[in-house]
Formats: structure tokens, C-alpha cells, sequence
């Protein structure tokens, strides 16, 4: 080994305290690549380990490494029995990288939106993972880990560059970080020995009981009541998989039905929409979909991630867990007033959307992905309904 340099090495089947430094990671397509082409040595024993790391935050995706006097190892495929601990801590640096990138400008963030904002876009970025129950278990692990991922990003601040906006002074991390540290004494205050007197603290007591440092055994009971909770959310998310009603379904490929349809568009809107998890900002996750609330929307558009305009009839009606096809939705959100589409009007003509139509004084919103549909008709009404994760919405008319 030349001089001090360390060595790199990948890390396949295999303490908190944040390095502040920011490795450079290679890109994601390169890493891919090399790591197809290298041989695997089985190594018995390394260490001791003396920091690890999160890099990634460029590329978008997580890359933790372990740090030994010798090399540093980039963590590939841990082995199967210790997989159900690298899972919680995986998903604890790809909260870092996601709130990351929802406040620097360069990845298309905003260091200046509120902690509402922060929190329904984490929900949306990791609603696909597949250790979460539901968009509310995911905001319960973000604000839970909100001390951790404030560490994190502010140790980046010793490696930015000098015209970046430092981490420790966006309001919203702070935020996100009181808020985790609220959480904290709360629990902690559910385990206080019986004996001990009970005593209400005012503002600046508990904002040094928050800032005090953790001892040992303090900060080991703190990682096994997250590593509980975190296995009772699976057992959570694998009860709701249980239930979905099929594996399969018929898929419709988009290139069979191009001719029932106009050639191809994308979304546009000049209204400030807001995001669906600001507006419905459950408590609970709902695993009865009957329980959704439910609401209208009008002048609706569907597109997939790319905004381009796509019918509902390539998403099965029914949620299955294989599901290929994502779509999204806007629209003007109003109270459910029950009404439906009716196929002819009081003349005995057709209607169609143009006829009549009035301009609704509704919510701008934007949804989640869609999940399923369900069409309800009647002698001369039709009534669809679509469902997201967070409510059920009734279409007004067809656009």
C-alpha cells in the first residue's frame, strides 16, 4: 500500500457517530458495471471497524461503507441473518439521501419548505419500499429518525462548497429535528421508573434534556426499541400484502389500444396543485380501503411519471402486488356530493363533457399513484371512482 492510502473494497453478505466527510461515490451505471466483473473472496474476519459512512447522495441512492485501519468496504448484499439488521439501517441512510435531495436546489429541492412539505414528499419518495406499512408509518420513521438524518446532512457541511447553503441552517432540518427530539422524550417518559416523582418541564428544560448527550446504555435501549418497532412495521406491512386479493392480472399493452385514443400528450397545469399527502394527512394507516375518505374530483388528468396522458384502462381494477403501470392524477378536489356521469340528458341526447360545463371552485391537488378503479352504473348514470393510498375520489365528468 502506497503512503496512507487506503484501499477500496466491495463488501458482498456481510456505533452511531457521523464522520463528516462526504466520499466521493462513482456513479451508479459504473459501479453496476465493475461489480459484474469482479470476483468475490470470501473474507472470515475483518476490523476492527473504526467509523463508517453514507455516500450516494448525488447519485440519489444510498452507498454505506465500513472503514477499518486497512481499507474502506462499500456494503454490497449482507448475509440472510444479518439482513433484518442492515434493513433498518439502510433504510435510515436512504432517509438522509432523500431528504437530502429534497433540499439542495441542485437535486431539484427546496431548502425552504415547511416540515409538512418535507414530510408528505418523504412519504411520496419512499412509498414504494417495501418495509412500510402505509404513507403514515413512513412519516412515524421520518420524523422518528429526524435527529439521526440532521446529524448526517450537517457533517456534510465541512465538505460543501463555499456558496452552498449549509444544512445547519435550513430551518426545515431543524425542525424535522425538534420534532424527532419530542418523540424521544415522550418515550422516554413512558419508561420512567415507577418510583420517580412526575414533574412537568418547561420549554427550556426539555430542550436540554433533548441536546444532553446519550450514555451507553441509554443509546443501546434507544436502537433496540427502534429495531421493535421496525419489525413490528413489517409484520404490519406483510399482514396488509396477505390481503391483497390477487397475484396476477390481465396486462393491457398500451400499443393495442393506440387507436381508441388520441395521439400522444402530456399534462400541463398553470395552478399551484398541492400534494395529496399535505391534504390528507392521516395519523393511521387505513388497511380497510372502505375507511379512505372520499371526495370529488373535477377536471381530472391521468399521466405516468413522465406526464404524458394515459388511460386508466391499462391499471387493473383490482390492486395486485405485481403491477407494472404507474399512474397519477390531478385535478379540483371537492366534498362527495354522490353524483355520477349521466349518459343522457333531460332532451334524450347524449351529453358530453363541453355541454354545460361550469368552471369548479375546488382544491388543486395532485395524487399519488392510483391503485385501483371501480366503475358503478346505473339505467343512465355511470359513476368512477378511483383509489389512492390516502382516499377514494369520484370523477365528475370525462375529459
Amino acid at each position: 500500500m502506497a503512503g496512507d492510502k487506503k484501499k477500496k473494497r466491495n463488501l458482498s453478505e456481510g456505533t452511531e457517530q457521523p464522520t463528516g466527510t462526504r466520499k466521493t461515490p462513482k456513479r451508479a451505471a459504473a459501479r453496476s458495471a465493475d461489480k459484474k466483473n469482479e470476483k468475490c473472496v470470501r473474507c472470515e474476519s475483518f476490523g476492527r471497524i473504526e467509523s463508517w459512512n453514507i455516500s450516494g447522495y448525488e447519485d440519489g441512492s444510498p452507498v454505506i461503507w465500513l472503514s477499518t485501519n486497512i481499507a474502506d468496504y462499500e456494503c454490497l448484499k449482507p448475509a440472510t441473518s444479518y439482513k433484518r439488521h442492515y434493513d433498518l439501517f439502510f433504510e435510515k441512510a436512504r432517509a438522509c439521501v432523500e431528504v437530502h435531495n429534497k433540499l439542495v436546489k441542485s437535486c431539484g429541492g427546496d431548502p425552504d419548505i415547511s416540515l409538512d412539505e418535507l414530510l408528505a414528499g418523504m412519504a411520496r419518495s419512499m412509498s414504494g419500499s417495501k418495509c412500510f406499512s402505509g404513507i403514515a408509518s413512513i412519516k412515524d420513521f421520518v420524523i422518528s429518525q429526524g435527529v439521526f438524518i440532521h446529524k448526517q446532512l450537517v457533517g456534510l457541511d465541512m465538505t460543501s462548497k463555499k456558496n452552498d447553503r449549509k444544512f445547519a441552517d435550513i430551518p426545515v432540518l431543524a425542525a424535522l429535528r425538534d420534532e424527532s427530539q419530542k418523540h424521544r422524550i415522550y418515550v422516554s417518559a413512558q419508561v420512567k421508573p415507577s418510583d420517580e416523582s412526575l414533574r412537568i418541564e418547561d420549554n427550556n428544560q426539555l430542550s436540554s434534556m433533548a441536546s444532553a448527550e446519550e450514555d451507553d446504555d441509554a443509546k443501546l435501549a434507544r436502537l433496540m426499541q427502534e429495531g421493535e418497532y421496525w419489525q413490528s412495521m413489517k409484520k404490519k406491512k406483510s399482514h396488509r400484502s396477505a390481503a391483497a386479493p390477487s397475484k396476477y392480472y390481465v396486462k393491457i399493452n398500451e400499443d393495442e389500444i393506440a387507436n381508441d385514443y388520441p395521439l400522444p400528450a402530456y399534462y400541463k397545469t398553470s395552478l399551484e396543485e398541492i400534494d395529496e399527502f399535505i391534504v390528507f394527512d392521516n395519523d393511521y394507516d387505513v388497511y380497510n380501503t372502505d375507511d379512505l375518505p372520499r371526495s370529488m374530483l373535477h377536471d381530472w388528468s391521468l399521466y405516468n411519471s413522465d406526464a404524458r396522458l394515459i388511460s386508466l384502462e391499462l391499471l387493473p381494477m383490482k390492486p395486485c402486488s405485481d403491477i407494472d403501470v404507474t399512474i397519477f392524477g390531478s385535478g379540483r378536489m371537492t366534498s362527495d356530493d354522490g353524483s355520477g356521469f349521466h349518459l343522457e340528458n333531460d332532451a334524450g341526447q347524449t351529453s358530453s363533457p363541453d355541454s354545460g360545463a361550469q368552471a369548479v371552485d375546488g382544491i388543486p391537488i395532485y395524487l399519488s399513484a392510483i391503485k385501483e378503479w371501480v366503475v358503478e352504473f346505473g339505467s343512465s348514470v355511470i359513476f368512477i371512482s378511483i383509489r389512492t393510498d390516502m382516499a377514494w375520489y369520484g370523477v365528475s365528468c370525462l375529459k
